[in-house]
């Protein structure tokens, strides 16, 4: 890629359906980015679904995010999307 100078550090996460002491273990990861492959919820509604994006969100490096079958895609897209992911 032009302009990359170094190797770039990519962290792949995926299914931790809403478990925070995984999120809280990799906080402050040395990565240049996290791809997280879906599943970062266990269901459930927006209130319980936002504390895992914000923890995901807090780890540091930028994040981008597909949802998996427990994302719900009523409310998943606007609430990453204000947790700051980015949903592709």
């Amino acid at each position: 890629m032009a302009g990359v100078t170094r190797p770039l550090r990519i962290i792949a996460l995926a299914d931790l359906h809403d478990c925070r002491a995984m999120l809280d273990r990799l906080q402050g990861i040395d990565a240049d980015l996290i791809a997280f492959c879906g599943d970062l919820h266990n269901g459930g509604s927006r209130e319980t679904a936002l504390p895992a994006a914000l923890a995901l969100a807090r780890m540091g490096p930028p994040v981008i995010i597909v949802p998996g079958n427990m994302d719900h895609r009523d409310f998943v897209p606007h609430l990453w999307k204000e947790a700051g992911l980015l949903m592709l």
